[in-house]
């Protein structure tokens, strides 16, 4: 609540929100210059405190304050229900007091003062985001469900995609066994151009003989011989299995997964028609373009705005444009992925105009040429170092925003088709900006964990080794290989992260388990599966909505991340549904 004693010397009244604390600069810009001058909300304030105030624009009165929904939620309990149940909470001022304040005085009839009715788009982008995430509120309650014997249906998911799993290990080891089975018997072929080759089989054998008539129909035979003994390596344990059962169960549970993603995909183009809006763009000219603090803080708001958009798949196209368009004010993945600062901008366009050559570059020389990218961005590095070593470690703050966005960012590379081209330039730059970027980043989280503590050579060592490997064998493999390990419970495990964030008080910043989550998913290895399964099991028993909301989203990218977790049995069923 503000309070104006001399309205008569003011002669230009104009309020602005924003997520994070103006820089001198930036304070100095919206002072001096009109275009951002003129995007404040101005209000008349002599004209308000008149006897008779007018209608004025962006101005609740006393009269007109149930409008605001947390007051109107008093005697509304649906609403109230559905605030409660939002992911970014509003502080505002006891309804009570607030009224009090605005009684009439000094003889006066009418109540004083007014509520200013402010902009924020970003806050809009980010709230039609979290309910796009929190779509999977009916799959959740499916899965909580028990039957008769208290066994729940996430129970009752892990078992049945376990026994997928263990049927392909019994066939696959049957397959084995019958080539290991092939070798040391000999093989006569019938086919006269092979006939001078039988002399061979003597030495060759010792097991007896196998007759082809050439080597294509010993491959034919064996093959289908491989293919009998898979089929029949499960028969003396499905008799103690009812697939009936399983398969009706199976049938259900993706009957309720697509009636999610189908409420997700629905909610979409709210969210993306707000990220496309000039409101948006203005609501971002807070952040200054230069300042490194800045640049932590623009990463945080925009992990918010984006994480989970590439689980459908109209926000995967957007973002899909976005990638092979170049640097502009309207790209936000790349104002996002270059932190907004204008210096990293101007590299990374200069790189974007190499990206046919940057495919061509041995390691060393491609590395040498990102040397001024990561140098820039090692300024963010080197404030959270000075963070570090003025407390016991970086604040979580500054860190899980930027962690859920370059997910976001990453993992959208790694999910499209075309990131199995590694000949394809725009993907050989993004990957080598977001190594860039990435590079010491999960130092910091380490470093944050061990209490300030300096990581060993060793140590730095591992994290490196294990970055360049994920992102170089992410951009080869192809729909089962280790991108598809990564993506196992990424969107999960970074949901239920962002929803905790958005709730986070101050006793909570340090918050270990839930930052070590992050730390592994950035670093893009497969750890991040097993501490994800902690994380949502650790969620699951909050007793705060936002927090719960996470590890409800069993179906944000089921189909595009192909695997989901396995709650607290901390075990991992994949289930391989990616169409090419």
């Amino acid at each position: 609540m503000l309070k104006f004693n001399d309205v008569d010397g003011i002669e230009d009244l104009r309020f602005l929100y924003s997520a994070a604390p103006l820089t001198q600069a930036r304070r100095d810009s919206y002072r001096a210059l009109s275009m951002y001058r003129d995007s404040m909300t101005s209000v008349d304030i002599i004209r308000l405190a008149s006897a008779s105030p007018p209608q004025l624009d962006n101005v609740l009165t006393y009269a007109e304050l149930d409008l605001i929904a947390d007051f109107a939620a008093a005697d509304k309990p649906d609403l109230a229900r559905q605030l409660r149940a939002q992911a970014f909470s509003t502080y505002l001022p006891p309804q009570q007091a607030l009224f009090a304040e605005m009684m009439p005085s000094g003889g006066r009839k009418a109540p004083r003062g007014a509520a200013i009715v402010l902009d924020d788009a970003l806050g809009l982008v980010q709230e039609l985001n979290a309910w796009r995430n929190a779509s999977s509120e009916p799959l959740e309650a499916f899965m909580a469900r028990e039957d008769g014997e208290k066994l729940s249906n996430q129970r009752k998911f892990t078992i049945a995609f376990a026994l997928e799993n263990i049927r392909q290990l019994v066939e696959d080891e049957a397959e084995q066994n019958y080539y290991k089975g092939q070798q040391g018997i000999g093989v006569r072929y019938t086919d006269p151009e092979y006939r001078m080759s039988n002399q061979h089989a003597v030495a060759q054998s010792y097991r007896g003989y196998q007759t082809f008539r050439n080597p294509a129909h010993q491959r034919q035979v064996q093959e289908a011989a491989a293919k009998a003994s898979r089929a029949q390596s499960w028969d003396k344990y499905a008799k103690y299995i009812n697939e009936d059962m399983r398969q009706s169960f199976l049938r259900r549970y993706r009957d309720e997964v697509d009636q999610a993603d189908a409420a997700k995909e629905a909610r979409a183009p709210d969210h993306l028609r707000w990220l496309q809006s000039e409101q948006l763009l203005v609501a971002l000219d807070v952040f200054d373009p230069n300042d490194t603090e800045h640049a932590l803080l623009f990463e945080d708001q925009m992990g918010k705005a984006l994480v989970g958009m590439n689980a459908t798949a109209a926000g995967e196209q957007w973002l899909e444009r976005w990638r092979q368009a170049g640097g502009s004010r309207e790209n936000l993945f790349w104002r996002a992925l270059t932190q907004n600062q204008e210096a990293i901008e101007d590299e990374v366009a200069r790189l974007f105009g190499e990206q046919g050559t940057l495919a061509f570059l041995d390691p060393a020389a491609l590395q040498s040429r990102l040397k001024k990218l990561a140098d820039l961005y090692d300024k963010s590095h080197a404030l959270l170092d000075s963070l570090a070593d003025a407390t016991a470690g970086p604040p979580s703050s500054y860190l899980v925003g930027g962690a859920l966005l370059v997910d976001t960012l990453g993992n959208s590379l790694f999910q499209s088709k075309l990131a199995t081209l590694v000949d394809k330039p725009i993907n050989k730059l993004i990957a080598a900006a977001l190594h860039a970027r990435l590079g010491r980043f999960a130092e910091h989280f380490q470093l944050e964990l061990r209490d300030g503590k300096a990581l060993s050579r060793g140590t730095k060592a591992r994290l490196d080794r294990a970055i360049d490997r994920s992102f170089d064998e992410a951009l080869r493999a192809a729909d089962k290989g280790p991108m598809t390990e990564m993506r196992i419970g990424h969107a999960l495990v970074f949901l239920e992260l962002w929803n905790l964030h958005n709730k986070l008080a101050v006793t909570d910043k340090n918050s270990r388990e839930y930052v070590e989550a992050a730390a592994a998913v950035v670093a893009l290895t497969a750890a991040g599966v097993e501490l994800g399964a902690t994380a949502v099991a650790m969620a699951a028993r909050s007793s705060n909505a936002a927090v719960q909301q996470g590890a409800k989203v069993f179906s944000s990218g089921l189909r595009l991340t192909a695997g989901v977790l396995a709650g607290a049995a901390a075990a991992v069923g994949a289930w391989y549904d990616i169409q090419d």
